[in-house]
C-alpha cells in the first residue's frame, strides 16, 4: 500500500512563508487559494498573516491592507505587525501610521 504525504496547517505556514521570502506572489497567492478546496485546510491567522506579509514585501499594500477586512475573523496583532513591518521597509509611512494605530488599539500595554 502506498502512502501520500498530506500537508496540514504548518506546512501551509512554512510555504506562504517561504513564498513571502522568496517574492513568489502568484504562487503563494494560488496556494493560498487552494487550501481549503484541494487540501481540506481551512486558513488561519496565521496563514493569513503570512499573505499579508507575502503581499506587503512585493509592494502591494492596497491588496495587504485589504485582506485584514474581508477575514472571517478579526486580525490579530501577527496580522497588523506583517503589514507594519512591509510599511518599514518599504517607506510608507502613512499606511505605517495607520496600521500602528490598529496595532496599539488592539495591544495598548505592549511596548514593543
Amino acid at each position: 500500500m502506498e502512502k501520500r504525504l498530506w500537508p496540514n496547517e504548518v506546512t501551509f505556514v512554512a510555504v506562504l512563508t517561504a513564498c513571502a521570502c522568496g517574492h513568489l506572489v502568484k504562487c503563494g497567492l494560488e496556494l493560498f487559494k487552494s487550501m481549503p478546496k484541494d487540501f481540506g485546510v481551512e486558513p488561519i491567522m496565521e496563514h493569513y498573516g503570512c499573505v499579508v506579509d507575502l503581499l506587503g514585501r512585493a509592494r502591494l499594500f492596497k491588496e495587504a491592507t485589504e485582506l485584514p477586512k474581508i477575514m472571517p475573523f478579526e486580525p490579530d496583532a501577527s496580522v497588523l505587525g506583517a503589514l507594519l513591518g512591509s510599511c518599514k521597509i518599504h517607506g510608507s509611512t502613512e499606511l505605517g501610521i495607520e496600521g500602528g494605530k490598529k496595532l496599539i488599539e488592539l495591544q495598548p500595554e505592549h511596548c514593543g
